[in-house]
């Protein structure tokens, strides 16, 4: 095993399957421990990674929080691995996240990350607008820290357990330090975007 993937999950019946499937189609069995975190939610979240990952580790909580979410999963996570952080709407394959954990190996690096792209498939043009301004950003010219990261071993012991915040990458990323963020060009993951602008600022 090469790695812990921890994903935090509220009401993602819809979506998250696709990102398991991106991970299943393309590892090899005992390449990651899969935890996924089912929070507060309404819908079949839970049974539906059951169904599509048996191996998965499905832990449930009554108490809502992205960061509350890691903070559990991270108590069965290989205490000596990385600690991969994936947002569950998100899609990454193997090799990509492979490329994250390799980017660790040399204990250089306290954390990495690699880059976001967004499918604008079925948008309208309003959202197109606005993602192609969104992608001139300089903050993206060393990838996306934010929806998935690694952080190693040394430094999740020291990181967990989280604050109760919303912006939990944020907070990872400043407590690695910019200087300690090792960015994987080589590592891509897949975002789709809204249909409608109104959605963007809800």
């Amino acid at each position: 095993m090469l790695a812990t993937i921890l994903i935090p999950a509220h009401n993602e019946a819809s979506v998250i399957g696709r990102t398991l499937m991106h991970i299943a189609q393309s590892a090899a069995r005992d390449d990651f421990q899969v935890i996924v975190v089912a929070n507060a939610c309404t819908d079949a979240t839970a049974s539906l990674v059951r169904s599509i990952m048996p191996t998965a580790h499905v832990l449930e909580t009554e108490i809502a929080g992205k960061c509350n979410a890691l903070n559990l999963g991270i108590m069965l996570a290989a205490k000596d691995l990385p600690v991969i952080c994936l947002d569950a709407d998100l899609e990454i394959t193997t090799e990509s996240l492979l490329a994250l954990v390799t980017a660790l190996e040399d204990g250089t690096k306290q954390a990495a990350c690699g880059q976001m792209d967004v499918c604008v498939s079925g948008a309208s043009s309003l959202v197109r607008a606005y993602y192609r301004g969104w992608r001139t950003n300089p903050y993206f010219d060393q990838g996306k820290f934010g929806g998935v990261f690694a952080i190693a071993p040394q430094t999740a012991a020291q990181l967990f357990p989280l604050p109760l915040i919303t912006a939990d990458d944020e907070y990872v990323r400043r407590y690695v330090g910019e200087g300690q963020i090792a960015f994987v060009p080589d590592c891509h993951f897949k975002a789709r975007a809204p249909r409608f602008l109104s959605s963007l600022v809800t």
